[in-house]
């Protein structure tokens, strides 16, 4: 029977009989989830299962032993929407590190020639429109206005097309206009949404901690 298992990293004891891995999440759900979380990672032994294969029978009916380690990570929607957002912000710094550069490059690039970073640039605009949409999968309290972040996401596709277009057309001149004057401007716009969003997450994620620690201090008066 399983001792002990890692929850975020922390060891909690298995105070119950465990004999199957279908078991202990079970068991997992239903003691240590709180309202609001959910579980996003699982290893057992060091090997990550995927969603598909921990939901099969030949998985939940696995035997576990005392010494097996079964790691779960818990999260809640604002813990990943935070972490989408901040990936939207690392990718759209490094962008905007590397933007005007790349522009100076485009402009002087001869049409036979293609001007390097260019394809990388538009490769990381999807990138960053994909995290964006797995942000926008995300239910949240209204007072985090997610959506906003889908006007960003339909302004840099048109941005992506327009480079696109003009790579196929070998236009560098046309593609730096529009680095420097649509993607750069958006970019920074982006940034700053995103830290406000963030800061939003931050103060309602400590007013849920703040709520959860209270409530469990009066079941423990009970």
């Amino acid at each position: 029977m399983l001792k002990q298992l890692y929850l975020n990293g922390r060891a909690v004891p298995v105070p119950v009989p465990l004999i199957t891995l279908g078991q202990a999440l079970a068991w997992v759900e239903s003691t240590l989830v709180l309202t609001g979380q959910s579980i996003t990672r699982i290893m057992v032994d060091g090997r990550e299962l995927s969603d598909e294969i921990f939901t099969s029978p030949s998985i939940t009916q696995q035997q576990i032993r005392k010494d097996t380690r079964l790691e779960v990570q818990v999260e809640s929607a604002l813990d990943l929407a935070d972490q989408l957002i901040e990936a939207v912000r690392n990718f759209s710094g490094v962008l905007l590190a590397n933007l005007k550069p790349l522009a100076v490059h485009a402009w002087q690039t001869p049409p036979k020639e293609e001007p390097a970073g260019l394809s990388e640039a538009i490769y990381d605009l999807s990138i960053i429109q994909g995290l964006i949409d797995q942000t926008l999968t995300l239910v949240l309290d209204p007072e985090i206005n997610l959506g906003v972040l889908g006007v960003y996401k339909n302004e840099l596709r048109l941005i992506r097309e327009a480079l696109a277009s003009a790579r196929s057309q070998r236009d560098w001149k046309a593609s730096a206009k529009t680095l420097l004057n649509r993607l750069e401007p958006e970019l920074e716009r982006l940034n700053i949404e995103g830290s406000s969003l963030q800061s939003m997450i931050f103060t309602m994620r400590s007013r849920d901690q703040n709520q959860n620690t209270y409530a469990a201090a009066a079941s423990a008066f009970k």
